[in-house]
């Protein structure tokens, strides 16, 4: 009779798994397991994920249009855009999402979250863009994913202006917003959407709307949002190092705000044994003059270690600090890399001084940022990938994962690489 069982379990798991391999499209979502989609535009970051009941939730919308310059910045080479120029980066997002939703979604996200109102991040505005009909607003990114694509629930920093950064008075951040705002008024009365802020400490702001019963090991807490970070506490308090808003307009009506980046909205993701954390662009950049301009401290105090991370900022200069690597001690990094200074080559450096077996995969590495990095003593051929999707799959229960890159060059979805099961820490 236990033989029995047991056979009848070894039958149940091989049943479960998902049968994957090289040179195949990657199967979809089943139930029970947690799924972490890193979707390559290479004009930003979007990581879509698929929790153990189907629930789905997208973190930001790399929209900008391929061929456009305002992402050039700093006088730094593009990756090439995925899967090409033709056609725009939200739309890549929509049809991936399109083919990997699954059927319980009925068709939607449950939740979006914006982590900070950068054009990487959100979608970027150009004079080329269509207007939406009915709402107004310009179609990219964020807009463009949610008129075809409803969204339940988005969250995001709040206001613009309830603490300002230095992006908030100039430049394409106020208009990206007022777009933005546009967008959640059509999206209201048309879908019901529902507009939040991100509240730090929150251990309930994104649930399980399908079977929560079923997984009740598995929780994502808000870890920081806009310049405040949870103390730690199960009462959901959070402190703030950040100047208040009346301090941030007083100076220099913006100039000497902190970096919209610092504003970040960052989350931690449990299913039973595995962890894995995401903070937008959080950073701690030139906190050597101002100890407020290190969020990641008080993110360190409060995390422990977890199994993956999204590396912060792209894993650029300035973020990824070896105090809060040498806590989150991370077995894998995604790193949402698409210019030639991703990833810097001190911070890939903190990542295998805090985990020297750490596997890293980034989803573009350019011909120049492989040069950077061989020039400053990084061996870039020992990353674990290099260019596409990448996608974790976490087993029910959390106990092991296996992580799959995706070919980017095409919309078939082929998986070119593949780890073996990893065991959960």
């Amino acid at each position: 009779m236990k033989r029995l069982f047991f056979m009848a379990m070894a039958l149940a798991s091989i049943a479960c798994t998902p049968e994957d391999r090289i040179g195949d499209v990657m199967t979809a979502w089943q139930e029970g397991w947690f799924e972490i989609h890193s979707i390559n535009t290479a004009r930003g970051e979007c990581f879509f994920y698929i929790l153990p009941d189907g629930t789905t939730l997208l973190i930001d919308a790399a929209g900008a249009n391929p061929n456009d310059d305002e992402l050039e910045g700093h006088g730094y080479p593009l990756a090439p855009a995925k899967p090409s120029g033709d056609i725009s980066s939200s739309q890549v997002i929509i049809d991936y999402l399109h083919h990997y939703l699954p059927e319980v979604s009925e068709g939607k996200i449950d939740y979006a979250v914006l982590t900070h109102y950068h054009g990487d991040h959100m979608g970027v505005l150009t004079d080329d863009m269509p207007i939406h009909d009915d709402g107004g607003f310009v179609v990219c990114g964020i807009t463009d994913i949610g008129t075809q694509i409803p969204v339940g629930t988005i969250y995001d920093r709040g206001d613009l202006f309830d603490r300002p950064s230095k992006n908030s008075f100039s430049g394409a951040t106020p208009k990206r917003y007022e777009n933005y705002l546009k967008y959640i008024e059509w999206s209201s009365k048309t879908h019901g959407t529902e507009r939040r802020a991100a509240v730090a400490g929150a251990p309930d702001e994104i649930r399980l709307v399908h079977s929560p019963e079923s997984y009740a090991s598995f929780n994502i807490r808000t870890i920081a949002s806009n310049g405040n970070v949870w103390d730690g506490k199960e009462d959901c308090s959070s402190i703030s190092r950040m100047p208040s808003t009346e301090e941030l307009m007083e100076i220099g009506k913006g100039k000497g705000c902190v970096a919209e980046n610092l504003l970040s909205v960052a989350h931690h993701f449990r299913y039973g044994d595995f962890d894995w954390f995401t903070g937008g662009d959080c950073q701690y950049i030139r906190r050597e003059q101002f100890e407020y301009l290190d969020i990641e401290a008080p993110i360190a105090a409060v995390m422990g270690k977890v199994d993956g991370m999204k590396a912060g900022h792209h894993s650029t200069k300035g973020t990824n600090s070896q105090e809060l690597l040498d806590v989150l001690k991370p077995d894998f990094v995604i790193a949402g890399t698409w210019k030639d200074i991703h990833p810097n080559h001190a911070t890939a450096k903190r990542f295998f001084k805090a985990s020297p077996d750490v596997k890293f995969y980034t989803t573009n590495l350019t011909e120049g940022a492989k040069a950077i990095l061989a020039e400053n003593g990084v061996d870039w051929t020992m990353f674990a990938g290099t260019q596409g999707h990448v996608v974790v799959k976490v087993a029910p229960g959390g106990d092991e994962y296996r992580i799959l890159v995706l070919d980017d060059s095409s919309q078939e979805y082929r998986i070119v690489q593949m780890s073996p099961m990893y065991r959960s820490r």
